[in-house]
């Protein structure tokens, strides 16, 4: 009743609805606002991901993969940082890393 009395006096408003609800909602059905992952690593399970439900220059982003496991970018993100590779096989030695 809220939602439709604030909405006639030009206030946008809408219901609360659960988790479960919004995730199955037809607009969020419709508008693919989830990704699904089959087998994600380190999860052995599927994996259900939301995208932004902006549009950025006429489309809408996409998401391209899971998240990564722990440690999966570690050596790449040590090497931008200008670490060596003596420096990294050092850090795993130590147990830095």
């Amino acid at each position: 009743d809220w939602a439709r009395e604030l909405n006639d006096l030009g206030v946008p408003s809408g219901a609360v609805l659960p988790l479960e609800e919004v995730l199955n909602h037809p607009q969020v059905q419709d508008r693919e606002f989830l990704s699904r992952f089959a087998d994600v690593p380190g999860l052995d399970a599927s994996l259900d991901l939301a995208r932004i439900g902006a549009m950025i220059d006429g489309t809408r982003p996409s998401v391209d993969a899971p998240p990564p496991v722990l440690g999966q970018d570690t050596e790449m993100l040590l090497a931008a940082l200008g670490y060596s590779d003596q420096d990294i096989s050092s850090f795993k030695e130590d147990g830095v890393v």
